[in-house]
């Protein structure tokens, strides 16, 4: 299509999620210029299956481009490159002929193989802690993919080299580039637990001991990569497609954070990163339940690092509550609620819907209220599901603090929960550091992916002082600051009526075995939460 006459460059950047696809046009200084999202359907079972049908992805996609795509026409924007990034270690196996998948995507948040891997733990788990940086103990992408294979139909596929197996990520680079390449970005392919930090390789002796045949693997880019062009017949014109990034690591890179901050994206699970100044702490290496390592770029040849921390289900719990058991009926009425009360009336919630992480790394644990009594109120659940929210998120930061040896200065927050004042002003009163919310945090992610494929297509000049990474991915804008307003001595009690690092119910504890709340009770004095409201909150 002629550009002649357009006044203003833009990439269209895709963010594949788990609960929702979202397509945004982003200008060389971050300005996000339209912005378009679809749903997405999640498929659960009691059995642990967590599924997603891959033409719904596909379709959405499309559909959400489309609409931004349109609004470039209309408003004369010049599109200059496509940035992608998506969901991590789900698992995709696709017909190399058509893109079509060939099987539903296994998600992240599957559990049936947790007992298979399990019994892996003791031969495998320190050694794949030191080199992949991770401890797949209840998810693994090519366990998945082998299990799959042992369908007669897929295995004859396999057979016949016409199957093709990586990440969302790659599978959709894959399908918006006409199949051009079969790739993988170092950023996604870090968080699959077969990636091996410092060689840039895969864990071939890993992948064999699960049953994972290598001719399926993706070859490895660095991140930034062109996998080829798209085809006219989706957006009407031939865009250069730079391979996906990890979801979490471009919200890192569009948030635009400095050394002392950690960042948490709520998303289906809430992801607590921090940068890795050096090498990881060996002391605390395999130790620390739930803790990974992942690539955040690689650019040139070099690698830079984070630490991550993350609890399964966060904002999958609203949604549980809203549109499965049906007690609320929306997320935007459980913010509500719990901004109309100053505490929980002594209701516990914990949010182990999908297993825990931190401080237990358990994939059999379960999710619990706890301190009910027959004046606990509607309000009363949605105070104690925001700080059930909240207590996990504190878990995750403190293990990433005990990783760095030092205490992070302020805590910044995206995604979809980060709409909500009173979870912030919560999470700020516990963690009693500042809580930084992006002014457009579900945006983080199309921004970092369009500021690497801005700067890799040669249109963007890089700068930030961040090599490889365009100037757009600093943070636009006025963000708001929640800032603690309790004392230490409340932090301290509330967290340790929290049981943090006590999962067997011992001593007042949250938890109690398999995450069901412990003998001694969670209830506590009036003003469990602090402050409602915002109180605390001040713009930059």
């Amino acid at each position: 299509m002629p550009t002649g006459g357009r006044t203003k460059q833009a990439v269209l950047a895709l963010d594949a999620g788990t609960s929702g696809t979202r397509a945004a046009l982003v200008a060389r200084d971050g300005a996000v210029l339209a912005v378009a999202y679809r749903p997405l359907s999640v498929r659960c079972t009691p059995s642990g299956a967590a599924e997603q049908d891959g033409c719904e992805v596909w379709a959405a996609t499309l559909e959400a481009a489309r609409q931004v795509v349109a609004h470039a026409d209309d408003e004369r924007v010049e599109l200059v490159a496509l940035g992608l990034c998506a969901q991590r270690a789900s698992a995709v196996l696709w017909r190399r002929d058509d893109g079509r998948p060939v099987v539903p995507i296994g998600l992240w948040q599957d559990r049936r193989l947790s007992a298979e891997l399990a019994h892996l733990e003791s031969r495998w788990g320190r050694r794949l802690t030191l080199r992949t940086g991770r401890w797949s103990a209840t998810w693994s992408p090519f366990l998945w993919a082998a299990r799959q294979l042992e369908q007669p139909e897929v295995a004859a596929g396999q057979r016949a080299a016409a199957l093709v197996f990586g990440t969302v990520g790659s599978w959709l680079a894959f399908r918006l580039s006409g199949g051009a390449q079969h790739a993988i970005a170092a950023s996604d392919a870090s968080a699959t637990g077969g990636y091996l930090l410092a060689e840039h390789d895969w864990y071939l002796a890993w992948l064999d001991a699960l049953g994972f045949p290598a001719s399926l693997l993706p070859p490895l880019q660095d991140d930034g990569t062109c996998v080829g062009e798209t085809d006219p017949l989706l957006f009407g014109r031939r865009l250069p497609v730079y391979s996906a990034l990890g979801d979490q690591q471009a919200a890192a890179l569009g948030a635009g954070l400095d050394g002392e901050e950690a960042l948490c994206v709520h998303g289906t699970g809430s992801f607590v990163s921090a940068p890795v100044p050096e090498a990881p702490r060996p002391e605390t290496i395999g130790h620390l339940p739930g803790l990974t390592t992942v690539v955040t770029l690689r650019r040139d040849g070099c690698s830079r690092l984070a630490q991550e921390a993350f609890c399964p289900a966060t904002g999958a719990a609203l949604g549980w509550l809203c549109h499965t058991v049906g007690l609320f009926s929306s997320e935007e009425e459980i913010d509500a609620l719990a901004a109309s009360c100053d505490d929980s009336g002594g209701v516990r919630f914990v949010p182990a819907l999908a297993g825990t992480r931190v401080p237990l790394l358990d994939a059999a644990a379960t999710g619990s209220f706890a301190g009910l009594r027959l004046s606990t109120s509607r309000a009363d659940l949605a105070r104690a599901t925001l700080e059930g929210i909240a207590q996990a998120v504190c878990d995750a930061l403190e293990a990433l603090e005990a990783a760095r040896g030092g205490p992070l200065a302020r805590l910044v927050a995206g995604g979809g929960l980060a709409r909500s004042d009173p979870l912030l002003q919560i999470q700020a009163d516990l963690l009693g550091i500042p809580v930084r919310r992006l002014e457009h945090g579900s945006l983080a992610g199309v921004r970092g992916a369009a500021a690497i494929a801005g700067s890799a297509s040669g249109r963007w000049p890089e700068g930030g002082g961040q090599p490889g990474v365009a100037e757009g991915s600093g943070r636009a804008g006025e963000d708001l600051v929640f800032v603690p307003s309790t004392s230490r001595a409340w932090r301290a009690e509330r967290r340790a009526a929290w049981g943090v690092g006590k999962l067997d119910g011992a001593d007042g504890g949250a938890f109690g075995p398999a995450g069901v709340s412990g003998p001694a009770g969670v209830s506590g004095p009036a003003g469990v939460l602090g402050p409602a409201g915002v109180s605390g909150a001040r713009r930059l």
